[in-house]
């Protein structure tokens, strides 16, 4: 008990004694609380729709970086690499898989050419007429434009001239009416004139083709009625009558293509491809027809008059607008006809219907984009490859273009970054749309969860522009949707869905791309779980020349992709600049835990060793002191065994304290073999400090000559005077200001570290933010330890400098001189540092996007520091007093 009272004397000894016992035990809290969230965030958020990712090898479906990533559109068309059917089922029949379902792209559909029309009512017999009594000549010009996040792009234009006039009688009369080119010649019927105004562009959508039952077990998140569409219906259509599927196909959705399953005859295509079909349009498509009249009579009748009307100015007269985001949906039976006037046809008519196939079936896909490292110094971790330049339809500019009066080979040009490439050669199937769906029912169900791996039905997130290129129009912040060309960098939801067999129909015998495997039984994150899913990825890997993906435990990633040449034009090609794109990071739950892990050891490591240090100073400053009382004690006879005897007694309480916080954060804490190690040093070295602070403490005192007469009232003098004689503290102030910013940068770089090893995922961003609180607390341990450290040194000089004052007091220093002395003594301690602070620039040089932020923070550190040390010195001998 006597010890007990005799260590708590000793304040500066005994409260770095209590800072370090319980910031050990904090320390094992926080260690516990931080591995008990890391593990039930981790647990709870990484499983996704399947947990193996099976391909062929040599296949398209590739990551960048070994297997770190796989882009969200990871499917394409390619020459060979597939899975059979058979391969298929054999790795369904494995031991341990719930669900095997298989993906392919296997073809696409492309409208087929649709020309926009402008409707003039003249009706004679009813007096509806939009025109006026004599010959009128008009500019049409038709363009369709599509909207995007940045504007609306012009895709195609056509212009042209045609004269008309109100008829007078039920005449036929070709002189009527006349146009140029020849394409803008009316239609002449008993009501209206039907003006052909140009070629819509022929829009290609994809077909993947998929098990309609294994799609619906794979996540019972995702409507499954979209696929019942696609169940019971025949294996074999090779011998199906076509007539037979028009019974499937609804007759008020798709008209034209019923018509024509039931007009099929044994002559033509008997093989049938079923289809459910996307009718969410991918883009906003407007149609914009403007009509301009020359103000004169006579009609265009040869070159001459040709002539004198296109040098003519004409008058602007209509503008005329349409949505006809229809022409995107495949087999629809869009509206694309606008009226001039006002005129009202009779009840019944109509300005026509299109009896035609207006999508067509084609065994041709795109490949995958191939993506290269950046390097164009402008940022971005990857850069896709550009290709050549194609129409808006995805062909080589001036294959099958519109020929317009002043042809732009240039109009409604995209940079193409995928390859088509054609499945298989034969004869063209028919196709029978037998349903429907949206995007939004295909987007996969995790899609903003933290767990997600893309499924190959849905393209996932949209790019964002996060640093528009110089000479870009598009802005920072921008979405960007893919263009109509079906070979764009980004790739949209299907058009079509087919099964196996329509997909073999269309590709051959072997039309799967990948199988997502998951794996039955398993529940949780742990060794039992992962060793069930790395069992089955090795019976599949046994099957053949397979490449296999371990894909539970990933998470989406935001990969910057720079993109070349993205901006088309006659003058040349203008970049994209860099897009935020979402990627899937396989293994990230591993590499999470493992970052978690390593943080929390490197912050128990600082917090301990800051404390230590700490400790040891406190107990130096004190064994100072403790020389008067041994010498006091020799004098009265005691030997230098029993006074050690009693120093280390009293000691021993700060021991006893000590090594109960390390066994109760060895017991509470998840890495106990962390702590113990850790412990054992903190006890190692606080014994050390013991037997060192007895030591000192046995030592002679010394005296020094307190004030000398000459220049004794200089404040210079007065202030060397007094650090001379508490050099040992002030000392541990410069230390301990340097440590305090080497303590925050290697915090902050600890936990910056942690963020760069875990990836940039959505999985190591939950992580982080549920373990935020406990690992800043753990964090601040240290560095109060530190403060503390700093706060005991003033004091103890404030103490041992008692004397020091009071004589000078005796002798007639007054206040003002005082606080001079006080105003020196900090700018001394701004000196320590900047000091620091230079010695942190020139050693650490840390390197990477945070270096920066990292050397701010130290030297915010060391400043925080210094404000402390001021705010003690100028308050005063506040802290301890004995």
């Amino acid at each position: 008990m006597l010890s007990a009272r005799r260590w708590w004397r000793a304040r500066l000894e005994a409260a770095a004694a209590v800072a370090l016992a319980v910031t050990l035990i904090a320390v094992g809290w926080a260690d516990q609380r931080i591995a008990t969230v890391a593990d039930q965030t981790v647990n709870s958020n990484w499983r996704g729709a399947y947990d193996i990712l099976v391909t062929r090898d040599g296949s398209s479906v590739r990551s960048l970086t070994g297997d770190d990533l796989v882009p969200t559109d990871f499917l394409g068309a390619h020459h060979g690499s597939t899975i059979s059917t058979d391969l298929w089922h054999r790795i369904e029949s494995l031991p341990g898989v719930e669900v095997a379902a298989p993906i392919g792209v296997v073809g696409s559909l492309r409208s087929t050419p649709l020309n926009a029309s402008l409707l003039v009512v003249d009706d004679h017999e009813n007096g509806q007429s939009d025109l006026a009594d004599r010959h009128e000549t008009f500019r049409i010009t038709s363009s369709l434009t599509r909207s995007t996040g940045f504007g609306d792009a012009t895709v195609s234009k056509v212009s042209g001239l045609v004269s008309l006039a109100k008829r007078t009688s039920r005449s036929l009369d070709p002189s009527q009416g006349s146009g140029y080119p020849a394409s803008y010649s009316p239609l002449q019927t008993d009501f209206f004139y039907l003006i052909d105004a140009g070629v819509m562009p022929q829009v290609p959508t994809t077909i993947v083709a998929i098990d309609p039952a294994s799609e619906s077990k794979l996540d019972q998140a995702r409507s499954a009625g979209v696929y019942k569409q696609l169940a019971d219906l025949p294996a074999d259509r090779s011998e199906q009558i076509p007539s037979n599927w028009a019974a499937r196909v609804d007759s008020d959705e798709f008209s034209i293509q019923r018509q024509a399953l039931t007009s099929a005859t044994q002559d033509g295509p008997e093989v049938v491809v079923p289809l459910i079909v996307n009718e969410s349009p991918a883009a906003r498509l407007k149609l914009t027809v403007h009509v301009d009249r020359y103000v004169g009579s006579a009609p265009i009748k040869d070159e001459g008059d040709l002539a004198r009307v296109q040098s003519a100015d004409l008058v602007p007269y209509r503008t005329l607008a349409k949505d006809v985001s229809s022409l995107l949906v495949p087999f629809s039976n869009p509206d694309v006809t606008v009226q001039l006037g006002s005129a009202k046809l009779r009840d019944g008519e109509t300005a026509g219907s299109l009896y035609q196939n207006f999508t067509s079936l084609k065994a041709e896909a795109a490949e995958p984009p191939t993506y290269k490292t950046s390097r164009t110094g402008v940022g971005g971790d990857v850069e896709v490859v550009p290709l050549g330049v194609v129409g808006a339809d995805g062909r080589p500019v001036g294959v099958g273009r519109i020929a317009t009066e002043n042809p732009d080979e240039g109009l409604g040009a995209a940079r193409a970054y995928r390859n088509t490439v054609l499945s298989k050669e034969g004869s063209i199937p028919l196709a029978a749309p037998v349903g429907t769906f949206t995007s939004k029912e295909l987007t996969d169900g995790g899609v903003d969860s933290i767990s997600y791996v893309p499924s190959g039905l849905s393209n996932g997130s949209g790019a964002k522009i996060v640093a528009a290129a110089a000479n870009a129009p598009q802005k920072v912040g921008q979405t960007v949707d893919s263009n109509l060309t079906g070979v764009d960098f980004i790739s949209d939801s299907p058009g079509a869905i087919t099964d196996l067999e329509g997909g073999r129909t269309l590709r051959g015998d072997s039309p799967i791309d990948a199988v997502r495997v998951r794996v039955k039984g398993v529940t949780s994150f742990n060794a039992d779980g992962r060793a069930a899913i790395n069992s089955v990825a090795r019976r599949i890997s046994e099957l053949g020349k397979l490449s296999v993906r371990v894909v539970a435990g990933s998470s989406p990633e935001t990969v910057d992709v720079y993109v070349p040449g993205y901006n088309v034009s006659p003058s040349g090609d203008a970049d994209l600049g860099v897009v935020a794109e979402e990627w899937t990071t396989l293994g990230a739950a591993v590499r999470v835990d493992s970052a978690m892990n390593d943080l929390v050891r490197r912050l128990i490591v600082l917090t301990c060793a800051g404390l230590i240090f700490v400790f040891g100073s406190a107990a130096a400053v004190s064994a100072v002191r403790r020389r008067r009382e041994s010498a006091l004690l020799r004098q009265l006879g005691w030997s230098e065994a029993a006074i050690a005897v009693s120093l280390l007694r009293r000691q021993l309480v700060s021991v006893t304290l000590i090594a109960g916080a390390c066994a109760s954060a060895s017991a509470w804490s998840h890495w106990a073999g962390t702590v113990v190690s850790v412990s054992t040093l903190v006890l190692g070295a606080v014994c050390l400090a013991m037997v060192l602070s007895t030591v000192v403490s046995l030592g002679a005192v010394r005296t020094r000559d307190l004030v000398r007469v000459r220049s004794v009232f200089s404040v210079p003098a007065l202030t060397a005077l007094r650090v001379a004689s508490t050099w040992r503290t002030w000392i541990t102030l410069a230390v301990g200001i340097l440590m305090t910013g080497l303590y925050a940068y290697s915090t902050s770089a600890a936990v910056d570290y942690a963020v760069r090893d875990s990836g940039r995922t959505r999985l190591s961003g939950a992580v982080l933010a549920e373990v935020f609180g406990p690992t800043l607390a753990l964090g601040a341990m240290g560095l109060v330890g530190v403060f503390v450290l700093l706060a005991l040194g003033v004091a103890a000089s404030n103490r041992q400098s008692e004397g020091l004052e009071w004589v000078l007091r005796m002798l007639g220093l007054d206040s003002w001189i005082a606080r001079r002395i006080r105003v020196v003594q900090v700018a001394l301690a701004v000196s320590f540092a900047a000091v620091g602070d230079l010695i942190l620039l020139l050693v650490l040089r840390p390197e990477g996007d945070n270096a920066s932020v990292l050397l701010s923070i130290a030297v915010g550190g060391q400043l925080l520091a210094s404000g402390v040390l001021f705010g003690v010195s100028l308050g005063g001998r506040v802290l301890v007093r004995q």
